[in-house]
C-alpha cells in the first residue's frame, strides 16, 4: 500500500480537531477512504510516535483508531502550519526528501529541538 501524505495529515488534524476522545479513542471516516487504508496509515502516524492508536480489530478485520496526538504530534502540526507544509520539508533538504515516515520525523523533530536550542 501507497503512503498518502495528505491523508496522513488529514488524519493528524482530525484528532487534533477531536473535541473528546470517545471511549478512550477518536473515531475517524473518511468518505474516500476505506478502513484498511485509514487502519494503515493511523499505525504509520502511531510508528512514527505521532499519535496514539487503539487496535479495534476483530474477525470482520483490521481497525485501527487514533486515541490522541502525542506531544511530537503537536509540534509537527504547529511546526508545518508556521512554515507552510511544502516550504518546511525543503528547509529539511535531501535527508527528508529520501526520509521513511520514522526518519522523516526524526529529522523534523532534531530541526525542531535545534531551533527551540537556538531560540528561534
Amino acid at each position: 500500500m501507497k503512503r498518502d501524505l495528505d491523508l496522513l495529515s488529514r488524519v493528524l488534524l482530525a484528532v487534533e480537531a477531536a473535541p473528546s476522545l470517545q471511549g478512550g479513542w477518536t473515531p475517524l471516516e473518511f468518505e474516500e477512504v476505506d478502513s484498511v487504508t485509514l487502519a494503515h496509515h493511523v499505525l504509520l502516524l502511531r510508528d512514527a510516535g505521532l499519535l496514539e492508536a487503539v487496535d479495534l480489530s476483530d474477525h470482520d478485520g483490521i481497525d485501527w483508531q487514533p486515541s490522541r496526538l502525542t506531544n511530537a504530534g503537536h509540534h509537527y502540526l504547529d511546526e508545518l502550519r508556521e512554515k507552510g507544509t511544502r516550504k518546511f520539508l525543503r528547509s529539511l533538504g535531501d535527508e527528508a526528501k529520501k526520509a521513511s515516515l520514522p526518519e522523516l520525523t526524526r529529522v523534523v523533530l532534531k530541526a525542531l529541538l535545534a531551533r527551540v536550542m537556538s531560540g528561534g
